[in-house]
């Protein structure tokens, strides 16, 4: 058995106009988050571990993951932006030296999928970022090994149309589910709710500004802007560090509110002076 099989360009165009329906919008595929069915994540990439013994490693972490939603003999799509594309088996993949299409962003743009786009790996070029979307591989992201890739939660998203109608029950389960070390995915929940106009979203928010996690503290801090709660703005004002100040800015302008827009102009001058 063969490990890659190149798809025919019938299925390879019909395949590329499923993805872009399912998570681009407006032509940027940042904000797949918007469209995940469910938990996602965007990850930056340390570009300084560029050692083929990180790259090897993080390679084989990810497959891993990979493997362990594919059952045996199960193949996926594995989608390589205008060059060659493959249904892939992970299971065989994992025994091979080369990969055909890589994991790691290294000048183009991969995606990992399956046939019902149930869950997905996303490695982008330029801007060096790994995106994931399912509750599984977000919970297994969480325990990568930190040496391998160095990865940094910038950005997490959950599907706000199943929140407006959730009851606080229903809310309240879906934040039991993840445990401390997703509360990435919580502050996710948090900002969802937040644009959906959900007042618990408050309270939640919070809560999670005590979290030790700069990320988490700016998620946080972004849905009491979304909320209109002016404390919002004080906070990421506080964490508008010249590492952290170029993603604010993208989240704040994607927040339609007369608070993040004055936000969004206070710190766009601050960042050109």
């Amino acid at each position: 058995m063969v490990a890659w099989t190149e798809l025919p360009r019938a299925e390879l165009d019909e395949v590329w106009s499923r993805y872009y329906k399912a998570f681009v919008l407006r032509g940027e595929p940042r904000l797949y988050k918007d469209r995940a069915q469910g938990p996602a994540a965007i990850y930056s990439f340390d570009e300084s571990l560029d050692e083929a013994a990180h790259r090897r490693a993080y390679r084989d972490f990810a497959l891993r993951c990979i493997c362990e939603l594919t059952p045996p003999g199960k193949t996926l799509y594995a989608l390589d932006w205008q060059h060659t594309s493959f249904r892939v088996d992970p299971h065989l993949a994992q025994r091979e030296d080369k990969l055909p299409i890589g994991l790691y962003p290294d000048g183009d743009c991969y995606v990992f999928i399956p046939e019902d786009f149930a869950f997905g790996y996303h490695a982008r070029f330029p801007d060096w970022t790994i995106a994931i979307h399912g509750e599984p591989l977000v919970r297994m992201f969480e325990q990568c090994p930190p040496y391998l890739a160095n990865l940094e939660v910038i950005e997490v998203g959950l599907e706000a149309a199943k929140l407006v109608a959730a009851t606080d029950a229903e809310i309240a389960s879906i934040l039991s589910g993840y445990a401390q070390e997703c509360a990435t995915v919580q502050a996710g929940i948090v900002r969802s709710l937040a644009a959906a106009g959900r007042i618990e979203a408050l309270a939640l928010a919070q809560a999670l500004l005590a979290s030790p996690d700069v990320q988490i503290r700016k998620h946080a801090a972004l849905a009491l802007v979304q909320a209109g709660d002016s404390r919002g703005a004080s906070i990421l004002r506080g964490l508008a560090t010249s590492n952290i100040t170029t993603q604010l800015l993208a989240d704040l302008e994607q927040i339609k509110t007369p608070n993040a827009t004055k936000l969004f102009l206070k710190l766009s001058s601050r960042a050109e002076s």
